[in-house]
């Protein structure tokens, strides 16, 4: 659990970072094509490693709602609360944008 916790902490920091890092090349003056090209590039390599990061989140995020399994798994100190607080904001920010997306495709 501690393994999931840290993997999915760590695809999401990569997915961010390679969209931040992808975005930041792109010129204000350069052809919106180029843009195009970039964004088809974050979709292909950000997005996948985010929904990777939800999907291994998510999951072992509520499992670890149990104190037995805290403990079980060495997350009972204060290193392994502040992973699971970040891997908290992180899974309530994954479940907004899923809402979302469920919102805007069936137009509740």
């Amino acid at each position: 659990m501690k393994k999931l916790q840290q993997l999915a902490l760590i695809t999401a920091l990569m997915g961010f970072g390679f969209a931040w890092l992808v975005y930041e090349q792109v010129d204000m003056s350069s052809p919106s094509y180029s843009a195009g090209g970039i964004g088809m590039l974050v979709m292909v390599i950000s997005l996948p490693l985010i929904l990777a990061s939800a999907a291994f989140n998510i999951p072992s995020t509520l499992m670890l709602l149990d104190p037995e399994k805290r403990r079980k798994n060495n997350l009972d100190n204060r290193a392994g609360y502040a992973l699971w607080g970040v891997n908290w904001l992180l899974m309530f920010t994954y479940l907004y944008f899923i809402i979302l997306f469920i919102r805007v495709i069936l137009r509740f």
